[in-house]
Order: structure tokens, then sequence, then C-alpha cells
């Protein structure tokens, strides 16, 4: 495939979770505190998606 056939793949929500806590399983970060993490970053979410959030 060349570069101008290119088309990015775009993950699912589903498959997104999936990567991001098998890549958390592979760094050593105990499930507990995966959920914690996964917990705050839909947080930080919801907060920019009601233009609370100030941060990056």
């Amino acid at each position: 495939m060349d570069a101008y056939h290119y088309r990015p793949y775009v993950l699912t929500k589903d498959e997104y979770l999936s990567l991001l806590c098998a890549w958390m399983r592979v760094a050593g970060i105990e499930d507990h505190h995966a959920v914690t993490i996964l917990r705050a970053l839909a947080l930080i979410r919801h907060l920019k998606e009601m233009g609370v959030w100030q941060g990056p």
C-alpha cells in the first residue's frame, strides 16, 4: 500500500479500552489501579465535554 492510498485505522471505543488495559497489564499496573486510571480518564472526558476542564 502506498502513501496515496493510506487510510488511518481508527480504533473503536472497545478496541481502545482493550488495548489500554493490555498496555497497563504489560506495564505491571495492578487491576485495581487500572480501574482508577480508567475512571479518572472517563471523568476528564466528561468534564471536557461539559466545557469545565481547564487542563490539556
